[in-house]
């Protein structure tokens, strides 16, 4: 829509609005609220809703034909802004946002009620829950409302899992969970982290701060100064989301960049792969001399990092011959066969080409799994897809490729250091026997 065809007072409206984060608001005729946005610059989002489009939807052009008058509430930064729109589609029920709410990933932040659960667990779905004690969204962008999580859940870690654990889970180990499961927090304790989330999701900054503020100089008080530090820091923490670009720098920290580009490069084979605070990766690598003392290795990546405490040793036993292609899949299989045990990967990758794709493919259709998979070859570093009869080549120096080989290398790295250990034990055997 060109400004040919725009009313005078919409034009008037548009050099009025501020260059400032915050939520709009688009009125009819009769003053109804039929649209609610938010903004990093209202000036410039609702400009672009009446700029011209090569290909114009329908139902965009049909709303902003109806559009009379625009308000707006600006906000501190853009976290506050995305908050208060759920909030206000919440209330308000406007009747695009309405209506294209079934054709988007509107997705809701659902607190359970801790007058029923002694430790209640937050979790992100597409309904409310009426039993819960609390319910925010519907969020409209569900990748915006997934980094805001993540950022929440490092200051203020929570439980997520439905059924708690008999021990404590990855999630504890990466400082994303207090693991109530096994008691390392009262339920007092927990409930106060519980109550800082809601507050953070109803916006109240404010209130969260100077709650903080108080709870670090008790402590000081207390001489409690490690403690004391962990909540200056979450106050840190809080007062970076009024930053211009907070949403941006915090999509991936450091090696999430390479993970981010990873995954960016993979979505075109496996559509469902999305990135979360928990992105599991495991690699797999055989390692073997002449067919002796045959092992392999499982490598854990938990966003970016690797995780020593969840690597797993595999001794082979049913293949006497030099096969790396049979020794990967038995590893897989006994793998798969603790899937209730060990939390399932969001990626396998697999130090092979064609053959590691194949036993790969085998095990997980036994396992009626789909997991995304792809091989890694060493000589030239080609990555291998199932599927796909041609390898994707990676730049050498793409931050995809170069992490690819950062996790190959560390499973192999694994895989051949207990290889040396069992071919040793195995050495000093013989050796006893000819003494």
């Amino acid at each position: 829509m060109g400004h040919s065809s725009l009313s005078r007072k919409i034009l008037h409206q548009l050099t009025k609005l501020p260059n400032a984060p915050g939520v709009y608001f688009f009125r009819d005729a009769n003053n109804a609220v039929i649209y609610i946005g938010k903004a990093k610059s209202i000036r410039k989002r609702v400009s672009s809703h009446f700029r011209i489009s090569p290909e114009p939807s329908f139902r965009s052009r049909e709303m902003v034909e109806e559009v009379v008058k625009i308000d707006f509430i600006t906000t501190k930064n853009e976290v506050e802004a995305f908050i208060l729109e759920a909030r206000l589609i919440k209330r308000q029920k406007p009747k695009y946002n309405v209506e294209w709410k079934d054709d988007k990933n509107y997705l809701y932040v659902v607190v359970e009620d801790s007058e029923k659960i002694d430790y209640p667990r937050i979790y992100t779905s597409r309904k409310p829950n009426p039993e819960a004690k609390a319910n925010f969204g519907p969020f409209v962008e569900a990748f915006i409302l997934r980094k805001i999580l993540l950022f929440v859940r490092r200051l203020f870690p929570y439980r997520t899992c439905k059924v708690m654990p008999k021990k404590p889970c990855l999630f504890y180990h990466i400082k994303r969970c207090p693991a109530p499961c096994v008691g390392l927090i009262s339920k007092k304790d927990y409930q106060k982290i519980i109550q800082k989330i809601i507050l953070f999701l109803s916006g109240d900054y404010v209130k969260l701060t100077n709650r903080l503020t108080k709870e670090m100089k008790q402590l000081s008080q207390k001489k409690a100064f490690e403690e004391a530090a962990k909540i200056r820091d979450q106050i840190k923490a809080l007062e970076r989301i009024n930053e211009v670009n907070f949403l941006q720098s915090y999509s991936f920290p450091e090696e999430g960049k390479e993970i981010k580009d990873l995954i960016g490069r993979l979505r075109k084979f496996f559509p469902d792969l999305e990135y979360h605070s928990a992105f599991r990766i495991e690699a797999y690598d055989v390692s073997n001399i002449s067919g002796t003392a045959g092992t392999g290795s499982m490598v854990v990546f938990i966003d970016g990092q690797k995780i020593p405490t969840e690597y797993r040793r595999f001794k082979i036993k049913t293949v006497s011959e030099m096969n790396d292609v049979a020794c990967m899949q038995e590893i897989l299989e006994r793998r798969l066969t603790r899937q209730k045990e060990w939390l399932l990967p969001d990626l396998i990758i697999l130090d092979g080409g064609k053959g590691q794709l194949k036993a790969a493919q085998r095990v997980l259709q036994r396992f009626s799994l789909s997991i995304p998979y792809l091989g890694l070859a060493k000589k030239k570093e080609l990555v291998y897809l199932p599927g796909q009869t041609e390898p994707l080549d990676l730049p050498l120096e793409s931050p995809a490729l170069l992490f690819l080989k950062k996790i190959r290398d560390e499973a192999h790295r694994f895989a051949k250091r207990y290889h040396l250990k069992l071919r040793s034990m195995k050495m000093r055997g013989l050796d006893k026997k000819k003494g």
